[in-house]
Order: C-alpha cells, then sequence, then structure tokens
C-alpha cells in the first residue's frame, strides 16, 4: 500500500474517531451530582495537536448540598495523571465550590488515551472520566 493511501486512511479514521469523541463529549458535558456534589460535567475530551506532550482537562465543583461535603482523596488511574486541587482534605461549605485540574502525560502515548479520577468523599468513590485523541502519525 503506498505512503499516500495509509496515511489518508490513517487520517479518515482519526477523523471518524474525533467526531465520536465529540459525540461521547457532549454527552459527558451533563451536570451530575454525587453525595450533594455536583460536576459540570462527568467526563472530558481533549484533541491533541502534533507535538503537545500533555493534556490539561478541568471539572467545576460546586456543593450543591445544605451541608459541609468533604473530599477526603482523589486518585488517578494512572501515574501518568496528576490532580491538581485545593489542599485535601477539601471542606465545601454548601453553596461553593471549586476547579480540579487533571494533567495527562501523553508521552509515548498515541491514538485515544482513556484515564479515570476518582474523587472520595465519605459517601463512596465518584469517577470522573477523561479521553485524550492524539492525530496519526
Amino acid at each position: 500500500m503506498s505512503r499516500v493511501v495509509q496515511h489518508s486512511q490513517n487520517l479518515r479514521v482519526w477523523i471518524q474517531l474525533a467526531f465520536l469523541a465529540i459525540l461521547l463529549d457532549s454527552v459527558g458535558r451533563a451536570q451530575v451530582t454525587f453525595d450533594g456534589l455536583e460536576f459540570d460535567a462527568g467526563a472530558r475530551t481533549q484533541f491533541v495537536r502534533h507535538g503537545e506532550t500533555n493534556a490539561l482537562f478541568t471539572f467545576a465543583v460546586t456543593n450543591k448540598s445544605q451541608k459541609e461535603v468533604v473530599i477526603t482523596d482523589v486518585q488517578t488511574s494512572c501515574g501518568c495523571t496528576v490532580a491538581k486541587l485545593a489542599p485535601l482534605p477539601w471542606t465545601l461549605a454548601p453553596q461553593t465550590g471549586g476547579l480540579i485540574t487533571f494533567n495527562m502525560d501523553l508521552a509515548g502515548k498515541e491514538g485515544g488515551v482513556h484515564k479515570s479520577g476518582y474523587i472520595f468523599t465519605a459517601a463512596g468513590m465518584f469517577t470522573l472520566n477523561i479521553h485524550a485523541e492524539l492525530p496519526p502519525d
């Protein structure tokens, strides 16, 4: 198969994956609630350009309950992804909020990369999903 045909097929597959990721991302943008915490989305997708080495995913969280909610821990599904947020334990008074950002290291990765962030409170664990879509070489 010629390089031009192979490149064309790779590009077509990447465009199809990008379209699918857009659809999935729009589904993930619905607000979700766990233990009185409202997240602006349950999932995020990032389309990465050639040469980018990291992808950032930010979620807004608001305590919609009438009581304090304490985020006791945040973990990620892989060491290549790091969470940045207020110091833990993070106590959110009613009607207050903040941001949780995940930084995904893309070194050595290709195609679609899916990771998760796990938010822990006294009520249990809630999962935020992140997806990076890297272009074909």
